[in-house]
């Protein structure tokens, strides 16, 4: 796997208080030893805070000089990468996106027969 990255190191990732599409940054985080700060965002707030996120979407995180990287698959990558999580190769890190993107197709496949 690749190595870690110092740029995530006491970053700020923000998502709901549930799991749903926050859980594997918040995981890969942990699994690697990454100090994080949780943001747990209520539902009655969203609105406000909605229109000062990346892409008008959660979850995002902000990195310690003010970066702030949106979309979901997006930050589970960089939480992969700076936990050391995420293959270095180019083909094995295809395979690993392959997965995840797979993953996420159920999800909304899932979701959407059960709205």
């Amino acid at each position: 796997m690749g190595g870690g990255s110092s740029a995530a190191v006491n970053c700020k990732l923000s998502y709901f208080p549930m799991s749903g599409r926050g859980e594997p940054a918040r995981l890969a985080f942990i699994l690697g030893n990454v100090p994080f700060e949780d943001v747990r965002i209520q539902g009655k707030d969203w609105a406000g805070l909605k229109g000062s996120t990346p892409w008008g979407s959660l979850p995002f995180i902000e990195l310690t000089d003010g970066t702030m990287l949106g979309q979901s698959r997006a930050v589970h990558r960089f939480a992969g990468r700076a936990a050391g999580l995420y293959p270095s190769d180019d083909v094995q890190a295809a395979l690993v996106d392959a997965c995840i993107d797979a993953c996420d197709d159920v999800l909304v496949r899932a979701t959407r027969c059960c709205a």
